[in-house]
């Protein structure tokens, strides 16, 4: 695989389980990648997120990725 081919996905637990949600990103993603219907030349990895922090207001387990308002 060429280098800059490989390309990391990290989805939430609830998208990983709804195949309408996983299609909308894919749509979404091989646009990103310059393509608008296939994703071909390109080594996607979909991967269920496992980092996680702990609000210490809340007491809330939140995606260590989540870049919220």
């Amino acid at each position: 695989m060429a280098k800059g081919r490989l390309v990391t996905v990290t989805i939430p637990h609830d998208v990983g389980n709804d195949l309408n949600k996983i299609l909308k990103i894919q749509k979404d993603l091989v646009g990103r990648l310059g393509h608008a219907t296939c994703y071909s030349g390109f080594d996607i990895l979909f991967q269920l997120e496992s980092d996680f922090t702990v609000n210490s207001k809340t007491l809330e387990l939140q995606s260590a990725a989540y870049a919220g308002p």
